[in-house]
């Protein structure tokens, strides 16, 4: 989250954050170029941006961050890795540590 804030910042100084969450899985980050009215070229700019980091959240376990892949096979989609797959199929959380 915080790459796509920073690229978004110096893309756009005034942009406006409304959300980040996480939504089927990956990450949905909702925010507009700036207050009021954009030309569709920002706000083209804007999803290329976003975009790019929901994309490289289908390839990051939302749990410890090693590399993964998005899970549909639970009652929740979540993307995770193989480890913290096994995990939370006999368990709440994983135990894996996060990395950092």
């Amino acid at each position: 989250m915080g790459a796509c804030h920073d690229e978004l910042a110096a893309t756009f100084p005034d942009y406006r954050f409304y959300a980040i969450k996480e939504k089927w899985g990956v990450l949905a980050f909702q925010a507009r170029p700036r207050a009021g009215e954009a030309a569709a070229e920002e706000a083209d700019r804007l999803n290329e941006i976003t975009e790019k980091y929901r994309a490289a959240s289908e390839v990051v376990c939302e749990w410890c961050g090693r590399c993964g892949s998005l899970r549909m096979d639970a009652r929740v989609e979540r993307t995770l890795c193989d480890a913290c797959a096994n995990d939370m199929t006999t368990m709440r959380f994983p135990k894996q540590t996060p990395i950092v």
